[in-house]
């Protein structure tokens, strides 16, 4: 696909109708458009959002339709130019107007841009990439999410350039533990439950990126399962880096709650007093033997001040030796102390959580009985209505047979007045035909008579004769029924 010069209109109240003609020519490619392709398009935006930020905003808000890419880079290449409330008024669109905590594709947009501001504006680079750590976090472990930790693997640690060691410095204490707990945990594969890997070169990889920037950190409870179970299922010839590892994470004294105890005992705690005891009785013997090895002939050769200085010496290096293992034994002590009181508070919020939790069980357990005597009401209601709906079922089945009845007498009635009324047809065409030919008997020969006047001419004796043939016929009309009036006057 070939950038166009389709998008030149910069009139912001175009600007809707050309950004979806833009993601209509992208469509199908989004996620696969080459640099070139991105930067002719970045070209295309920037000349239809023009000086209106309006139009910034409504490009953000479409971001589920455009490379991720394509906004970051157009935003880094205008951010320099815009002016602070503009800037704030982005962030707040990218932060809390924007989806978060499961939508990953507001995330990856966050991301992106952070990495694509680091140099230009470190303060929003690490603003963007922080808020979406706290907003990936999840369960009652507060634990990054897993598909937020493969999102930062795959754009933050896999690349060769390895963006995240791009992230500008100096960052905030609490934002610092919590990036450093999201990369690790990038770095870690779920299985299944309590089951992990870690790929040994991207561990490595991250885990010396914390150690080049001397992070302080205290991991998580469950990211320390997390690296311990991955670790442990590396080969053998990986156990240096294991060990490293271990070393730079602070994981090489592991804690072990008892399962038969309400204590925490440390593995540690009897090999840093066997050490201590160990490093005494080793100063004591190795101060002795060097005292042996200066001879008279020492003293006398070289003078009693020489032979001191030697003594001395030997004891000033091994007291050193000595102060430096202790120190580091009470270091390691100290930190299994922080670890098992860290852990006595876990263990005593588990135990009110556990209080809680069988407090809102019995409260569950009481309201479960109100709801099984509920229950019982209803089926005896049930059972009621059930007889009410059998009778009524009965019922209905009575007036049915009783309209069956009923439909087959109307139809019965019917046959029986279709019968009847052909009957009458019949009857009536009957007694007609009779009155026609009794009508046609009794006129016939009256109105031959009348048929063979119409050549004589009219005179008073003609006219009187047909006036008494004519009464003449109306009485034979009226003997057969068919009365027209009164004949004898007529």
């Amino acid at each position: 696909m070939q950038g166009s010069n389709t998008y030149r209109d910069s009139d912001p109240k175009n600007f809707d109708q050309s950004l979806n003609e833009l993601i209509e020519l992208m469509e199908g490619e989004r996620n696969q458009l080459p640099e070139s392709e991105i930067e002719t398009f970045v070209d295309e935006l920037q000349k239809m959002i023009g000086q209106n930020k309006s139009n910034l905003v409504r490009m953000i808000q479409k971001y589920n339709h455009l490379p991720e890419s394509l906004i970051a880079k157009l935003i880094q290449r205008i951010w320099a130019d815009l002016k602070d409330d503009t800037k704030t008024m982005i962030h707040e669109e990218l932060t809390h107007k924007l989806p978060h905590n499961t939508n990953i594709q507001a995330h990856k947009l966050r991301v992106k841009l952070a990495m694509a501001l680091r140099n230009g504006d470190a303060i929003e680079s690490l603003k963007l990439i922080t808020f979406s750590c706290r907003k990936s976090l999840t369960g009652h472990e507060n634990a990054p999410s897993r598909p937020f930790c493969s999102l930062l693997l795959n754009e933050l640690v896999v690349p060769d350039d390895f963006p995240l060691s791009k992230i500008p410095f100096p960052i905030p204490s609490d934002d610092r533990q919590l990036l450093v707990t999201c990369a690790l945990r990038s770095c870690i594969s779920f299985i299944k439950k309590n089951v992990f890997s870690a790929d040994p070169k991207i561990l490595s990889k991250v885990v010396e990126w914390i150690s080049e920037k001397t992070f302080k950190f205290e991991l998580p409870v469950y990211l320390r399962h997390e690296i311990s179970q991955s670790i442990a299922k590396w080969p053998s010839e990986l156990s240096d880096k294991a060990a490293w590892i271990y070393g730079q994470l602070g994981l090489q004294r592991q804690l072990v709650l008892s399962e038969q105890q309400d204590t925490i005992q440390t593995s540690d705690v009897s090999a840093t007093k066997q050490e201590l005891e160990s490093s005494s009785e080793t100063t004591q013997n190795l101060v002795e033997t060097q005292s042996d090895e200066i001879s008279a002939d020492d003293i006398n050769s070289r003078g009693l001040r020489e032979a001191v200085s030697r003594v001395l010496h030997y004891s000033a290096a091994l007291e050193t030796e000595l102060g430096e293992r202790i120190a580091k034994n009470e270091r390691l002590l100290d930190d299994n102390k922080s670890s098992l009181g860290a852990l006595r508070s876990e263990l005593a919020i588990n135990k009110a959580s556990l209080e809680a939790i069988s407090k809102s069980l019995e409260e569950k357990q009481l309201y479960a009985i109100g709801l099984k005597k509920q229950i019982e009401k209803h089926k005896i209601e049930k059972a009621a209505f059930e007889t009410k709906i059998e009778h009524f079922e009965a019922r209905i089945g009575q007036i049915e047979q009783q309209l069956a009845i009923s439909t087959e007498h109307n139809k019965k009635l019917e046959q029986d007045n279709d019968e009847l009324a052909k009957r009458v047809d019949i009857e009536a065409a009957y007694q007609v035909n009779v009155l026609k030919n009794k009508i046609k008997k009794a006129l016939t020969i009256d109105l031959r008579e009348i048929e063979t006047l119409e050549s004589v001419e009219m005179t008073v004796n003609l006219g009187m004769n047909l006036r008494s043939q004519i009464k003449t016929i109306f009485a034979k009309l009226n003997h057969l029924g068919i009365g027209l009036g009164d004949t004898e006057n007529g």
